[in-house]
């Protein structure tokens, strides 16, 4: 049985891959929103959660998580930085809806440094 969302977010996200890798990242998101428009939107926060876990650990957690947030109406990327006691700094990006992070690969640990809403739907 097909779980609605997860064949489009897996397109979505080889397209985020390329997207991100080639351009920066205010283009890129940009261009993925573009594309994300062609599909269904995510039907709510639950059918995100199924859409990034089938996602699984490919790409990056930007990758995996400007695909979702670019297919769910009313979220937004959140990236950002913590500073480790060894003195290197650490990026994450995650998904946030309503100011909740969605999701396992939260916010844990890490201070937002840019806060893009996507999906205009």
């Amino acid at each position: 049985m097909r779980v609605d969302g997860v064949v489009e977010a897996r397109v979505l996200h080889a397209f985020s891959r390329v997207a991100l890798r080639l351009f920066a990242l205010q283009r890129a998101t940009a261009m993925i929103e573009s594309v994300a428009r062609l599909f269904p939107p995510l039907a709510g926060t639950h059918q995100a959660k199924e859409s990034l876990a089938a996602l699984g650990q490919s790409g990056s957690c930007l990758s995996r998580s400007v695909t979702i947030a670019a297919m769910l109406p009313g979220s937004a990327l959140v990236i950002g930085g913590n500073r480790a006691k060894s003195g290197s700094f650490h990026a994450h990006a995650w998904i946030e809806v309503g100011g909740d992070a969605l999701g396992l690969e939260a916010d844990v640990g890490f201070a937002p440094l840019i806060r893009l809403p996507l999906s205009k739907r």
